[in-house]
């Protein structure tokens, strides 16, 4: 007998802050033969129209991790902490090597 994995998490939520992070929590669920201990590797990467990348994270990183199950059990939560974009900003901006970053404070140079 083989032992299946669903995954289940939220389906949309607002990033955090830099300060105050968004937790996304999701839950690892298997199912069929679950006498023996197992683990499953995961890894958010990014795809799509608007792809995660590392400056969302609070780490500055991807995360990855490890789920491990003992035998018996049937469910683990994963969480993950997401920044919003100025986080993330500063984050690209420091490891893109950006030295200066200009902010206007006029509406002059606003528009300048």
């Amino acid at each position: 007998m083989s032992t299946e994995l669903t995954l289940d998490g939220p389906g949309s939520l607002s990033e955090g802050t830099s300060t105050s992070p968004t937790v996304f929590t999701f839950t690892v669920t298997r199912a069929g033969d679950t006498s023996a201990s197992g683990s499953v590797d995961y890894a958010v990467s990014g795809t799509g129209a608007a792809p995660a990348y590392y400056g969302d994270f609070t780490a500055g990183v991807l995360p990855t991790g490890t789920v491990t199950f003992a035998a018996g059990e049937v469910t683990k939560t994963v969480s993950i902490n997401v920044v919003g974009d100025t986080a993330g900003f500063t984050a690209s901006c420091y490891y893109r090597g950006v030295d200066v970053i200009q902010v206007p404070t006029s509406l002059l140079a606003q528009v300048d």
